[in-house]
């Protein structure tokens, strides 16, 4: 179909020329159409579904990665400062073995 100029600057020209197109189909071209369309849409249902989940892994994994930095850190800090082991590890919740790994990969 042909289509004027202020369709292609007007959305709701558009609209209704996208309308008047699909109404034109024969039932044939219609059941196609909508098998297509109904595809489409399932994969892009999919593909934003997939993309939120693996936002939401990859934030939740950050976040534990972060915390287990900050640990280290206080850990670091508390040795610097002559704090003992047990002390360090009730404040921290690090084991005695993961102090000790931490203090010595200084």
């Amino acid at each position: 179909m042909e289509q004027l100029a202020f369709i292609k600057e007007h959305g709701l020209f558009k609209g209704l020329s996208e309308m008047t197109e699909y109404a034109a189909l024969d039932k044939e071209q219609r059941r196609a159409y909508d098998a297509d369309l109904k595809a489409y849409r399932d994969l892009n249902s999919t593909l934003h579904f997939a993309a939120s989940d693996g936002f939401a892994k990859g934030e939740v994994k950050g976040r534990k990665e972060g915390r287990a930095e900050e640990k280290k850190k206080t850990a670091r800090l508390l040795h610097s400062k002559g704090m003992d082991l047990d002390f360090i590890s009730q404040i921290t919740g690090l084991t005695h073995d993961e102090i000790q790994n931490v203090i010595s990969a200084e």
